[in-house]
C-alpha cells in the first residue's frame, strides 16, 4: 500500500498542509500561508570577519601553530559553544537564513571532528553534511559547479561542504590532472563570480581551513594505521597526497591570495591540536551567524531564544541521551 503523504499533516486557513511541527510564525508557516515576507539582500557590502571576535590571519605561514587547549577546560567550552550552536539553529530556521559552511585541509587535519562538534545536537533536519570527494565520470559531463549548485541550502538551512567543495577545482583538481591550467585559472573568476552571487542573495557563505604540520600528518596517519577503528579513514591517495605536500601548500597559500573576500572570507585554523581547532570553529560560526542581522521576519523577543545569554545553567543538559 502507497504511504500516505498527508499523514500528520495539518491545514491551514487556505487549506494548505503544514508539517505539524512547524512553529507558529516561523518563515516557513509564512510561506505557506502565503504572508508576505522581507528579507534584507545584498550582502556583498559586509566584512563577514567583522561579525567574529575570532581573528585569523590570511597566510598560513603567519598562522601560530602553537595554541594547545586544556582538556579539563575544553569539556566545558565545548558544551557551551554547542547549546550556543543549538540557538544558532534556531535561529537561522526562524529567519530563514541560508548558511553555506566549507571546510579545506589537509588529509587528517581533523575536519570531521570539527564538524562532528559543530552538529552533535542539532536537529538532522536542518542541515546536510555533503563530502562529495573528487568528480566522477558522471559529474565530470556536467559543468563542474553543478553538483553544488544543486546542494545549496534552502531557506533556514545549513549546507557543510566536508573536505571537497567548489575549491577542489583550486586544488586537487588541478594537482591531479583533472583539469588543465587554462580551467584551472578560469576557476578563480568562476568561483569569484559564484560567491558573489550567493551573497547578493543573502546567503552566508563561512570557508574553514584546517591546517596541521607536515609531521603531524604522518604521525595522525600511523595512528590510523595502527587503530582497527580508524584504519578505514586512511587509503592509498592520503599517503600519495602526503608526498605532494609542497605542491598543496603553493596551491592553498595562492587560493587564499586571490578568493579571500569579505563578503565569504576563509578562517584559517591551527590544528595541531584537535581541541583548539574545534572550539576556534564553533565560536567563529556561532559569533558570526549569532550578529547576522536578518531582518524583521518576527517581531516578538520572546520567539527569540537565540538572544538568550543564560547558556550557563543549561549546558549541562547536553550530555543527557533523553
Amino acid at each position: 500500500m502507497a504511504a500516505d503523504d498527508s499523514k500528520g499533516l495539518g491545514t491551514d486557513g487556505d487549506g494548505i498542509d503544514v508539517p505539524p511541527d512547524v512553529p507558529a510564525g516561523s518563515i516557513y508557516q509564512q510561506a505557506l500561508s502565503g504572508a508576505p515576507t522581507t528579507f534584507t539582500t545584498d550582502r556583498s557590502n559586509l566584512d563577514v570577519r567583522r561579525l567574529s571576535s575570532i581573528e585569523t590571519p590570511t597566510k598560513l605561514s603567519k598562522l601560530d601553530m602553537s595554541p594547545l587547549v586544556d582538556r579539563e577546560n575544553y569539556y566545558e567550552t565545548v558544551r557551551q559553544l554547542q547549546l550556543r550552536m543549538v540557538r544558532m539553529q534556531h535561529k537561522i530556521g526562524q529567519t530563514g537564513m541560508r548558511v553555506i559552511l566549507i571546510f579545506e585541509g589537509m588529509d587528517a587535519a581533523g575536519k570531521g571532528g570539527a564538524i562532528k562538534r559543530l552538529i552533535q545536537y542539532l536537529d538532522p533536519r536542518g542541515y546536510r553534511v555533503h563530502s562529495l570527494g573528487p568528480p566522477s565520470s558522471s559529474d565530470m559531463i556536467h559543468h563542474y559547479l553543478r553538483r553544488f549548485w544543486m546542494r545549496l541550502p534552502k531557506r533556514g538551512r545549513i549546507c557543510i561542504l566536508d573536505d571537497y567543495s567548489w575549491y577542489g577545482r583550486l586544488m586537487l583538481e588541478h594537482i591531479e590532472g583533472l583539469c588543465d591550467d587554462a580551467a584551472y585559472e578560469r576557476a578563480f573568476s568562476q568561483v569569484e563570480n559564484l560567491e558573489r552571487v550567493l551573497v547578493e542573495e543573502d546567503y552566508l557563505i563561512l570557508k574553514f581551513w584546517i591546517q596541521i604540520s607536515h609531521e603531524e600528518q604522518l604521525a595522525r596517519f600511523q595512528l590510523r594505521k595502527d587503530n582497527p577503528y580508524k584504519a578505514w579513514k586512511l587509503t592509498p591517495e592520503d599517503w600519495r597526497n602526503n608526498e605532494l605536500w609542497e605542491e598543496y601548500m603553493q596551491h592553498a597559500n595562492l587560493m587564499f591570495k586571490r578568493t579571500n573576500w569579505p563578503y565569504a572570507p576563509w578562517f584559517l585554523v591551527a590544528g595541531n591540536d584537535k581541541l583548539h581547532a574545534r572550539l576556534q570553529v564553533l565560536k567563529i560560526v556561532t559569533d558570526v551567524i549569532g550578529n547576522w542581522q536578518q531582518g524583521p521576519v518576527l517581531d516578538d523577543e520572546e520567539m527569540k531564544p537565540w538572544l538568550s545569554q543564560e547558556m550557563e545553567d543549561h549546558a549541562d543538559l547536553l550530555d543527557d541521551d533523553d
